[in-house]
């Protein structure tokens, strides 16, 4: 143990791992048992704070504790006391908790990444919407002349199922959603009436990336591939003949914002998928948009 109070410092490349951004961000260095903290105010160079044990005579030990001088002057709020100062810690714990404490004092914006890990590995919302669908077919044999359905407000209801990935910071999820949907539309031509009824479950397995704002409200964009499976469906027309749905896979895209950590806005769209699946000479076109609102339950 050295008896000089003051640091001494060398120069090497390191890894730092984030635990809080913001206005001022916190940083650590762990390799074996050691562990040292950084911090950085306002995007400038990343600076160490000081913790040092030294030894002034053979029985005693000092501590020289200028990390809480220097978080004092990067961080003061008239809500935090110098008690609290005082109590800090020079330990992960200790001091994402007084980051913590300043920026509720302050109300500005920062995220946690430690916290949101741990806590949201796994996430569950069932998650409500209304779908705006079109439906159109046409037979390539039969002149190609097409069939347009009309485009139809119908509810959709979705529960997903979300895992947080451990890296990146919790920016990256994968996602999966079993979904009910409808559509029921009808086609008149020259007094001749075709009917489409499509009831199906959604599957769509996707991937998810957040752009943090703060610690509870997030950007989020999703890509999916949805396996769909029909059931009770079917286009109907006037001279009692049918076809049946037999729906294929396609490709969905969403945006959207997760506020509180709890209420979920998301625009999706559905790239046109073939619903006649069965048939050779037969083409079809159902696309959709939806709004969902979504809630998360744990």
């Amino acid at each position: 143990m050295s008896t000089n109070r003051h640091p001494e410092y060398v120069t090497e490349t390191l890894f730092l791992r984030q635990i809080i951004e913001g206005t001022v961000d916190l940083y650590l260095y762990e390799e074996g048992n050691l562990r040292r903290y950084y911090f950085r105010v306002d995007k400038e160079k990343k600076e160490p704070l000081v913790y040092k044990k030294y030894k002034r005579d053979r029985a005693t030990v000092h501590e020289n504790n200028m990390y809480k001088q220097q978080l004092l002057n990067a961080l003061s709020c008239e809500g935090l006391s110098k008690d609290v100062l005082e109590r800090l810690s020079y330990n992960k714990a200790s001091l994402s908790k007084f980051y913590v404490r300043y920026y509720q004092c302050s109300g500005e914006n920062y995220v946690h990444y430690d916290a949101k890990i741990s806590r949201d590995l796994f996430n569950f919302r069932v998650r409500p919407g209304l779908k705006v669908s079109s439906l159109s077919i046409q037979n390539y044999v039969l002149g190609g002349e097409e069939k347009q359905f009309g485009t139809k407000l119908n509810y959709r209801l979705g529960a997903e199922l979300e895992f947080v990935m451990p890296f990146k910071k919790g920016k990256w999820a994968l996602v999966v959603e079993p979904t009910y949907q409808q559509y029921y539309g009808e086609e008149n031509v020259d007094n001749r009436n075709s009917t489409a009824e499509y009831k199906s479950i959604e599957l769509p397995f996707g991937v998810r990336h957040y752009f943090f704002l703060n610690d509870q409200d997030r950007v989020l964009l999703n890509v999916s591939y949805v396996i769909d499976q029909s059931f009770n469906s079917s286009i109907k027309f006037e001279s009692s003949t049918y076809l049946d749905v037999l729906s294929r896979n396609n490709i969905a895209i969403g945006a959207g914002v997760l506020l509180r950590n709890k209420f979920m806005l998301e625009l999706k769209y559905d790239s046109p998928r073939h619903i006649l699946g069965g048939y050779s000479y037969w083409d079809s076109k159902y696309s959709s948009f939806s709004f969902i609102l979504g809630y998360q339950l744990f």
